[in-house]
């Protein structure tokens, strides 16, 4: 019997980028994004932890050769979810 193997390296990285409404985060998140992104760009899977105000496109305009996914559960129900939590549970693959 034959058996080949092949072996595959994959960088992850899981980031709490406290993406909330400048109001509440005390800072400007769009601003920081754009660092954020930049640095993330080398990892094959990113883990975007309490992003609450960034779309697939804000997200995906930073990280052109990944593919975006964010959650849509919400523990929120209209029309709340739409005014607190417009990502689900604030992760974006």
């Amino acid at each position: 019997m034959l058996q080949i193997a092949f072996a595959v390296e994959l960088s992850v990285l899981s980031y709490n980028i406290h993406a909330l409404s400048p109001i509440l985060a005390g800072d400007k998140p769009k601003q920081r994004i754009v660092s954020i992104l930049e640095r993330s760009k080398g990892f094959d899977l990113i883990f975007f932890q309490e992003n609450w105000i960034f779309s697939v496109e804000d997200l995906a305009n930073g990280l052109e050769s990944h593919t975006i996914l964010k959650s849509k559960k919400s523990k929120f129900k209209p029309p709340i979810r739409g005014l607190l939590n417009k990502n689900g549970s604030g992760l974006s693959l």
